[in-house]
């Protein structure tokens, strides 16, 4: 059985997270994922099975960016989804194989619980101008049959750290945990956001969930875990409304919480014996 549109849209911010989400995007049993504004290729033949192979890194202007027949490109989608006890599964659009792109070589089905961005295998036929922001796939998702499943449950207990590596585009999920439910999650707003607060000021989880009208800052936090141009963009500026450091990077002990405590420590902001940042108040930026 696969969802409709409908199933859909009133499964999100449970069983189905789709981040940014747009309405318009939802199709009848599908809804329509945009490319990112990054494609990769590898720069060195032949390719080795056993060896993580080099690759080069394209940003698509605002022109387009052509695609030559013969080549792999490794893209990925603009949107973050993530399906619980559900299978989702990746195909192109019907407009795009007109044109004679693919989409994906063979990596179209995503397991249970998948939680990231979608790696694209592209390739042409013909040569052809590609955009970022373009609707160059769509997902569909199906449920289990089965009684009983315990991955991804959604629990809050504390699971093994891992990594979703998808070729270069690297998310760390250290925990399942629940969020609140929300129809949309603003990334991009965030980050807009994030990169007003200046060195030597900091602001707080809740702040920036009151700020961005989220339900809950948990929500805030899992999308800061996201952020793969830290410290470009400063999530390490945002902690516990208690002064405590809070998380970074998606984990809340470590090399990560060092990383984030000597971020800090190099824009002027001091911590005590207790590891709390001094006078969190003084330094707190009012957004």
């Amino acid at each position: 059985m696969i969802l409709t549109g409908n199933e859909i849209q009133r499964r999100l911010g449970t069983d189905i997270i789709i981040s940014p989400y747009d309405p318009k995007l939802l199709n009848p049993n599908s809804y329509n994922l945009r490319l990112a504004d990054e494609i990769m290729v590898y720069t060195e033949m032949p390719l080795d099975m056993k060896k993580n192979n080099p690759v080069e890194k394209l940003k698509i202007p605002e022109e387009g960016l052509l695609l030559e027949p013969g080549k792999l490109y490794l893209a990925r989608t603009l949107e973050h989804t993530e399906t619980k006890k559900l299978v989702p599964m990746l195909e192109g659009r019907s407009s795009i194989g007109r044109l004679g792109l693919y989409v994906h070589v063979t990596a179209g089905f995503g397991d249970v619980g998948f939680s990231g961005f979608w790696t694209l295998e592209m390739h042409c036929v013909h040569p052809i101008r590609v955009y970022a922001g373009v609707q160059i796939c769509q997902i569909f998702i199906t449920p289990l049959k089965v009684k009983s499943l315990n991955i991804n449950q959604g629990n809050t207990k504390e699971t093994k750290a891992y990594k979703v590596l998808n070729y270069g585009w690297t998310l760390k999920r250290p925990r399942t945990r629940r969020v609140s439910k929300e129809t949309t999650l603003p990334m991009e707003e965030l980050w807009k956001l994030l990169k007003k607060i200046p060195k030597g000021k900091v602001s707080t989880y809740k702040a920036v969930c009151e700020k961005l009208k989220l339900k809950n800052p948990r929500n805030v936090g899992w999308m800061l875990k996201h952020n793969e141009n830290a410290p470009t963009i400063p999530c390490h500026r945002v902690i516990q409304s208690s002064g405590h450091i809070g998380g970074y990077n998606g984990v809340r002990t470590g090399t990560e919480i060092t990383r984030k405590i000597k971020l800090l420590k190099s824009e002027g902001v001091s911590f005590n014996p207790q590891g709390k940042i001094e006078d969190s108040s003084r330094i707190l930026y009012k957004l």
